[in-house]
């Protein structure tokens, strides 16, 4: 039997570019996260902080952005976090979201091996030095928009056959600045990507944070969920909110936007198993 339930998987617990404090590694601050989603009729998050924000993850990449970036803990965040939905039992999951990084496939496994996950997300940000959805290091300039997005595609699929991912977030990010390809080449291009999501086993996220971005529409477009769903590709809902005034937000739109794709379920997870729950 399904039940209805509304999860927002994809949560961060400070803004881009601010450092974790500790009141952003806290119970306190777990705890108003999931008052918040109850109040937008969430009834389990998951948590989501970026893999480049912890000193464990630096040797991933040589990257300046990386380096500096990598300052937390990852023990005291995973352990922060399984406390919470252990002792604490609160409604949240345990989860990391991850850079797909071309070759170094086993340094990532190997990072996050020893810890207990719920789910893992992948993400596509990076395209070599140079990254889809960070103005400071670009890739926009470099190349034309229709060979930006032939490469991220080409890496999206790349990471979705990798293994190492449960979750593909925000599957058409390379929108994210409105930049989008020749109309004629995206259904291929969105064809490549549910082909390769369908045979890897993974599950696509439905993000309304493409609302908050230049991109003005949800990830992914409604061509590209409407290909996913004919492929039997599950979804997860998120709200990628880096603060607690986004989450949920927008997802009666999101969830409007999946039934009209032919959806009627969204994915839950514990401890990397997945089940689908009807959102009607």
């Amino acid at each position: 039997m399904l039940r209805s339930v509304r999860v927002d998987y994809h949560l961060h617990l400070a803004p881009d570019g601010e450092t974790l404090r500790d009141e952003h590694l806290s119970i306190e601050q777990l705890r108003r996260y999931v008052r918040t989603a109850s109040d937008h009729g969430i009834g389990e998050i998951g948590l989501t902080e970026h893999v480049h924000r912890f000193r464990q993850a630096a040797a991933l990449s040589a990257h300046p952005f990386w380096q500096e970036s990598a300052e937390s803990d990852l023990d005291e965040y995973h352990g922060l976090l399984a406390e919470a939905r252990d002792d604490e039992r609160l409604p949240l999951l345990v989860s990391l979201e991850l850079d797909y990084l071309p070759g170094r496939e086993s340094e990532t496994a190997t990072l996050v091996t020893p810890y207990e996950w719920d789910y893992l997300l992948g993400a596509v940000h990076w395209l070599g030095d140079l990254a889809v959805d960070h103005p400071d290091w670009s890739v926009w300039a470099e190349a034309s928009v229709d060979a930006v997005w032939e490469t991220y595609v080409e890496t999206l699929v790349a990471a979705a056959a990798s293994g190492l991912f449960d979750v593909m977030a925000h599957p058409d990010l390379a929108k994210v600045f409105g930049d989008r390809p020749t109309a004629h080449l995206l259904p291929g291009l969105y064809e490549r990507a549910t082909e390769a999501f369908a045979t890897a086993g993974v599950v696509a996220e439905l993000s309304t944070a493409g609302l908050r971005k230049g991109a003005e529409e949800i990830y992914p477009a409604p061509a590209f969920l409407a290909a996913l769903e004919r492929a039997g590709v599950p979804i997860s809902l998120a709200s990628d909110a880096h603060t607690d005034e986004h989450i949920g937000w927008e997802f009666d739109r999101a969830l409007r936007l999946a039934y009209d794709a032919g959806y009627r379920t969204v994915t839950q997870f514990r401890r990397r198993d997945q089940r689908q729950v009807s959102f009607v």
